[in-house]
């Protein structure tokens, strides 16, 4: 639209130019040749004058085009860190109750733990007279032992008079029955001896007592 408005201007333009020129011309014309009749020198011819130099009207320039705003890039939401949840513990395993054992004692002793050291006992009774070992044999008797009229002591100088007069002693026990009770007990069997100088076998009654927690014989029934 505004190419056209200038283009229309300047044809305007041009043509009042050239009728203004047109007019001119012939003024001129007629006062030359007026002055030619009368005997003067023709005045030169005036030069036209020059055409207007057509100033171009300054180009409008057209409105930048608006700078684009990038719109700021909206940040994507950081990934939610994710927090490992505290690790459950685990229950401590129980503690091991630990029951006390108690004690031993002469009331508490089961009747077969005293049966088993009745047993003990009379193993070493029959190992020590077997072999000649009078101290051990001793020692497997009460102090206040008594058994046909004879004490301890005199209990045992009888068996060591034997002992040393007879050769190969063997001695053995059979059918033992053992009852014990809290500190007393009896033990019966059938027993069977032999020597260079006697062979016998019978039954034989051992009464033993408890002294120091400690079972011992206190009479030999024969």
């Amino acid at each position: 639209m505004k190419k056209f408005f200038i283009l229309t201007v300047g044809l305007i333009l041009i043509f009042c130019v050239t009728v203004v020129q047109a007019e001119i011309n012939e003024g001129t014309t007629g006062a030359a040749k007026q002055w030619w009749e009368d005997g003067y020198v023709r005045p030169p011819k005036a030069e036209a004058p020059a055409a207007p130099v057509e100033v171009a009207a300054p180009k409008a320039e057209e409105p930048a085009a608006p700078a684009e705003v990038a719109a700021p890039k909206a940040e994507e939401p950081a990934a939610p860190v994710e927090v490992a949840a505290p690790k459950a513990e685990e229950p401590a395993p129980p503690k091991a109750v630990v029951t006390a054992t108690p004690a031993v004692t002469d009331k508490n002793l089961s009747p077969v733990s005293s049966e088993q050291d009745v047993r003990n006992l009379i193993n070493k009774w029959l190992t020590s007279w077997q072999s000649g070992n009078m101290e051990n044999y001793r020692s497997c008797y009460a102090s206040d032992f008594q058994s046909k009229g004879k004490n301890l002591d005199a209990w045992v100088s009888h068996k060591s008079g034997v002992n040393s007069k007879s050769k190969n002693i063997k001695i053995s026990i059979d059918d033992l029955q053992i009852v014990a009770e809290e500190n007393i007990a009896s033990a019966v069997f059938i027993q069977h001896y032999s020597s260079s100088i006697l062979k016998d076998s019978g039954k034989k009654i051992l009464k033993l007592k408890k002294i120091n927690n400690e079972w011992k014989i206190d009479k030999e029934i024969v």
